[in-house]
């Protein structure tokens, strides 16, 4: 039974994990979707500490502070952000619960029965379907995949491979031997930190990659060596003291530990109502409310250059005694009275006049310039917890050159972010730099009865690790109609298949499971006629006399075959004799799928 734990890091969040999983039970831990994104109705980023899905209904779960329901204890905008987002998720119609971490420390049993009242005794949870892939137009959700034991041996095999820190792997095999189902098991037992993605996508082109890659990637200060002060996950923040260059304002925030900005016109309070007559919504926002004590400031000293990083450790305040720049908020200066060229925060884009904005960086980033620019003390960043499994299916399908594109170096262990041999390229759009994590975890799956192994591209093969799953007849031991071993025909069948054809080709066990619930002959003809058949008109081109060795026609009377042949009076047709050989006609004899007289001599 996997362990879950959050996307965050958070002890407290992981306790609640755990009070949930002794409510519930260990495996629905699995349905709780651990720092779920969604826009305010502002249309500003969040996350909520936990979303799942009950009965239908999306519930979000919250875990707090006592401080932040308190608004003694927090600043006024703060406890109005908070509010903002709680509302912004009953909008969304979500059911939103909160409890509090020393709650959940002191009354753990309180917390279970409020967990059992509010969720129900018996929940009905299920996978989120934003997060899902779809086959034959169903969602994947947890209660419809069950592992065989190939697939397990599957698993087995892509967890050896990561403990020797390999982090692309491509499951491979024919049709119907469940490797896009072994992929999505796989991506579940990582708390489903998991983006599925069709073959066709680009992967450079898509700002979904990117974005998933930014999510694994942002290292978590540890607060037991951190040095620097920042909070568990700052945003970084350039801010304009002023103007570019030397100023007054420059010198009296380095001088005092602060960093002021403007609009003093509108006077103290700001509400959302008022009238922005000159401008500064977006700032005034982003430095009241958005900032907050932990966050990292890159003061901008030119469009090219930073001249000081600090860290913010107040809440706003409006000081009257200056003439101007009136709003302030203390900062911890970590450096100061440099010259650092926007290149080393690996910003591509010169810096806007704009006062207030977030930088497109990273802690890790800040932090190894800060090094760089004489700070003393280093404290090590820790990355999010655990795999992100990026899935491309069928992957063989798409044009896969193009599919990776520059990525092709990327993907590579040696080459991610924060190894030995880093390297980033420049998105082709955008142009800015762009790294993979090494937390970022590759799974392809590809139907080798569409292209071989042998056909990839050496590139791609040697950055590879491959995972075969075999078509395995064992899965459907045991499965009997009228008699028959279901097992035994599709062994029968793939012998025949790999003397004629190949083992590439073979038929996937995945075809036949269905007869696990419902083992009659309607079943069985079913699955030969809009399965069976099909496939093999395709792999043998409508070679029929193949097709018929394969069906085991041969060894049946007329009325047992599959197909009907007919050889045409060419004389009545053509009003003369061909000197060529005609090729037989060939009709499908619908009557043979449901006898099983067919099955039992095929």
């Amino acid at each position: 039974m996997p362990t879950y734990r959050s996307a965050s890091g958070s002890s407290a969040e992981d306790l609640f994990i755990e009070l949930f999983s002794d409510t519930f039970g260990a495996e629905k831990a699995g349905y709780l979707y651990s720092q779920y994104p969604f826009s305010d109705i502002y249309q500003n980023s969040r996350f909520a500490d936990f979303l799942i899905e009950n009965s239908g209904r999306k519930v979000a779960i919250e875990i707090d502070d006592e401080a932040s329901h308190n608004p003694k204890l927090i600043s006024q905008n703060k406890f109005y952000d908070d509010l903002l987002k709680q509302n912004s998720m009953i909008y969304l119609g979500w059911d939103v619960y909160r409890w509090a971490v020393r709650q959940m420390q002191q009354q753990p049993e309180t917390v279970k029965d409020e967990l059992r009242v509010f969720l129900g005794q018996h929940p009905s949870f299920r996978e989120i379907e934003d997060y899902l892939p779809t086959q034959r137009g169903k969602s994947l959700d947890g209660s419809q995949l069950e592992l065989k034991e190939h697939q397990k041996q599957a698993l087995a095999a892509l967890e050896e491979m990561r403990c020797n820190f390999e982090t692309i792997a491509l499951l491979y095999h024919a049709t119907g031997t469940g490797k896009t189902v072994t992929a999505v098991m796989d991506a579940k037992r990582f708390g489903k930190r998991t983006l599925f993605l069709a073959h066709t996508v680009e992967l450079v082109d898509q700002a979904i990659f990117k974005k998933f890659c930014a999510t694994a990637q942002p290292p978590v200060v540890d607060p037991n060596q951190n040095p620097y002060s920042f909070s568990e996950n700052p945003t970084i923040w350039k801010v304009s003291l002023a103007s570019t260059g030397d100023n007054p304002v420059r010198d009296y925030c380095m001088e005092h530990g602060c960093i002021r900005i403007g609009w003093d016109e509108y006077g103290e309070s700001i509400t959302d109502d008022m009238d922005y007559h000159v401008g500064g919504k977006t700032v005034l926002n982003a430095f009241l409310s958005r900032m907050q004590p932990g966050d990292i400031i890159l003061s901008c000293y030119t469009a090219h250059s930073i001249d000081a990083i600090g860290v913010v450790t107040g809440e706003p305040e409006w000081h009257p005694e200056f003439e101007h720049y009136k709003r302030l908020r203390t900062v911890k200066w970590l450096v100061q009275r440099k010259n650092i060229g926007i290149a080393e925060f690996r910003l591509e884009k010169s810096l806007t006049l704009s006062t207030v904005y977030r930088l497109n960086t990273t802690v890790a980033t800040v932090i190894e310039v800060l090094n760089k620019n004489g700070f003393s003390g280093s404290a090590p960043t820790k990355g999010t917890k655990g795999p992100y499994v990026f899935i491309i299916d069928e992957i063989n399908r798409g044009n896969i050159l193009k599919i990776f594109g520059e990525l092709i170096t990327l993907i590579e262990p040696s080459k991610r972010l924060g190894q030995s041999e880093e390297l980033q390229a420049k998105l082709p759009y955008s142009h800015e730099a762009f790294g993979i994590p090494d937390n970022v975890y590759l799974l392809g799956t590809m139907n080798t009865a569409d292209r071989s192994i042998a056909l990839l591209d050496t590139a791609l093969r040697r950055r590879f690790s491959f995972v075969e799953m075999m078509p395995d007849s064992g899965v459907l031991d045991g499965i009997e109609v009228e008699g028959i071993s279901v097992s035994g025909l599709l062994t029968t069948l793939n012998r025949r298949i790999e003397v004629l054809f190949d083992r590439e080709h073979t038929l996937g066990h995945a075809f036949f499971t269905p007869l696990r619930q419902s083992p009659s002959i309607e079943t069985l003809g079913e699955i030969f006629r809009d399965k069976v058949i099909p496939l093999l008109q395709e792999y043998f081109y409508d070679d029929y006399e193949k097709i018929c060795l394969v069906l085991g026609d041969r060894k049946r009377p007329e009325q047992q075959q599959f197909f009907e042949v007919e050889t045409a009076d060419l004389q009545n047709l053509f009003g003369v004799e061909p000197e060529f050989e005609i090729n037989p006609t060939y009709r499908i004899n619908p009557a043979a799928f449901f006898d099983a007289e067919v099955y039992r001599n095929l």
